[in-house]
């Protein structure tokens, strides 16, 4: 299995199993702020995803998970100089929101 640091920033398309879980979930997302409804205090989750084979069913059907869900990489999404350029910008942006607390 591989190392939860690695399976951070699984570029969009990837296909994954959790842990727990018999479903494939493709990444559709990286690094979704969600709000608590008690407080609305704003939180980041690695991933958003749908579930496969159903796929884009309407926004209640999206699943947010971290990357410590992630038992198996089952296919890892296109990745070019674009979407690499992109994905250090957000690792910039969570190491800075990490080192601010929030």
């Amino acid at each position: 299995m591989e190392d939860v640091a690695d399976n951070r920033y699984l570029p969009y398309g990837s296909v994954v199993k959790l842990k727990e879980d018999g479903r494939l979930y493709m990444i559709i997302g990286l690094q979704v702020g969600a709000q608590k409804k008690d407080t609305n205090e704003v939180f980041y989750l690695d991933y958003s995803s749908i579930v496969l084979p159903k796929g884009y069913v309407g926004e209640n059907e999206v699943v947010l998970f971290n990357a410590d869900k992630i038992e198996k990489v089952i296919y890892k999404g296109f990745v070019n100089d674009k979407i690499s350029s992109y994905y250090e910008d957000v690792k910039w942006e969570v190491d800075r929101r990490e080192s601010n607390g929030k």
